[in-house]
C-alpha cells in the first residue's frame, strides 16, 4: 500500500498506467475456484505441518500464496481510488482466511480421532 500511495503521489505511474488495469492484478480482482482451492490447500498444508511439527517454508509459500495477494491487490485497489474492488478484495481475504481455518481443522478434527484408535 505504501508503495503504490508513493507512486500516486509522486505521478511515478500516469493515471492511464494504472496498476489496477494490470493483468495480474485483474485476474485477482476476478476471483474464482481456483482461489477457494489455494486456500484450502494452504488449510490442509498448514495442518499436516502442525501434525508432523514439521515447519518447512513450503507452508508459509502455500500460505503466502493463498493470503499476500489478496491482501495486496486490496491495498492497491483502494490507494488507486477503487474502493469497489478493494472491498472486493478484503472480501476474497476473508473467505481465503475462513477456507483456510476450516480446512485445517477438519483435517485436525481426523487426525484427533485417528490417534484415539
Amino acid at each position: 500500500m505504501i508503495i503504490t500511495w508513493i507512486f500516486n503521489i509522486t505521478n511515478v505511474f500516469p493515471p492511464e498506467k494504472n496498476l489496477l488495469n494490470k493483468p495480474l492484478l485483474e485476474e485477482r480482482l476476478t476471483p474464482g475456484w481456483f482461489s477457494v482451492a489455494v486456500a484450502l490447500a494452504a488449510g490442509v498444508a498448514g495442518a499436516l505441518a502442525s501434525i508432523k511439527q514439521n515447519r518447512e517454508s513450503l507452508i508459509g509459500a502455500v500460505t503466502a500464496l493463498a493470503l499476500v495477494p489478496a491482501a495486496s491487490a486490496a491495498g492497491i485497489a483502494f490507494l488507486s481510488k477503487d474502493p469497489y474492488k478493494g472491498f472486493g478484495e478484503l472480501m476474497l481475504l476473508s473467505i481465503n482466511v475462513i477456507t483456510i481455518i476450516l480446512a485445517g481443522a477438519v483435517i485436525l478434527c481426523f487426525d484427533d480421532k485417528a490417534s484415539r484408535r
